[in-house]
């Protein structure tokens, strides 16, 4: 199973891409952008997903942070 996680509780806009059945990560990111997550994260899990050579469709589970962080950081994450 491929999991894509996502933290944007905190300045630093994370994702990741993890299979599961590989033990391995696929692919990474971390935009430090001064929490304008609401303007990145969905191009850095684009491009992320794009990059592992997947699509959503091979993900099986989605993981986020639920903080602490900023209110609008958990929400968008």
């Amino acid at each position: 199973m491929l999991i894509l996680g996502i933290d944007t509780a905190a300045a630093p806009c994370c994702a990741a891409v993890y299979d599961t059945e590989k033990g391995q990560i696929l692919g990474s990111t971390v935009i430090n952008n001064k929490l304008t997550h609401s303007v990145t994260l969905m191009p850095v899990v684009r491009d992320l997903v794009r990059n592992a050579e997947l699509s959503m469709e091979d993900v099986g589970l989605f993981a986020v942070a639920n903080g602490p962080g900023s209110f609008t950081g958990l929400r968008i994450g």
